[in-house]
């Protein structure tokens, strides 16, 4: 069941659409804060967060303004979230450690959504140099890319995907050969 919601709620953060975000202090308080604890999470990314929450242009603008005081709220915010989230995610894996797990692989496997090579784009915005970005598509079936976009380059999306369980497999498998070796 947890897993079942962790990819429910992965999948949920990686298709929802970028929003207008406040540009108060308070606003970049709290954007440290959640940035903070995406980052903590496996397969969400604080970026991703802050772009749907509307507050990656203005912590943008703030670095290049060099505006020390809402970097500073910024960076106190990801303090306070830093301090208060590895609190409560310590406590979650040690009181409840399968069902935390399994939230948190479910959190890996729903985020997969965003990570699916082939995807349309629906939403763009430009940015401060005037290159257009994607900030929202959905995942499709290589046979609709083909159809609407272009090449899957089906044959080269599969050879990297073998090639990155290969080096998973043996990233795992050789430390416990030397290990046994050693023994």
């Amino acid at each position: 069941v947890a897993a079942v919601v962790g990819v429910a709620a992965a999948l949920a953060v990686t298709s929802l659409p970028a929003s207008a975000g406040s540009d108060s202090d308070i606003a970049f308080f709290f954007a440290g804060a959640l940035a903070i604890c995406a980052m903590i999470l496996p397969g969400i990314s604080g970026s991703f967060i802050m772009l749907i929450i509307g507050m990656y242009s203005s912590v943008i603008a703030a670095l290049s303004g060099f505006e020390l005081v809402r970097l500073g709220l910024f960076a106190s915010g990801c303090v306070v979230g830093l301090l208060l989230f590895t609190k409560v995610l310590h406590w979650l894996i040690d009181h409840h450690r399968t069902p935390m797990m399994a939230l948190l692989t479910g959190f890996l496997l729903g985020s997969l959504n965003a990570l699916w090579p082939w995807q349309r784009t629906v939403a763009t915005i430009v940015d401060r140099h005037g290159e257009e970005r994607i900030v929202q598509s959905v995942p499709v079936l290589p046979t609709t890319f083909a159809d609407s976009i272009g090449d899957p380059m089906l044959a080269l999306c599969l050879v990297t995907m073998f090639a990155g369980i290969v080096l998973v497999l043996m990233a795992h498998w050789i430390p416990e050969r030397i290990k046994k070796r050693q023994e």
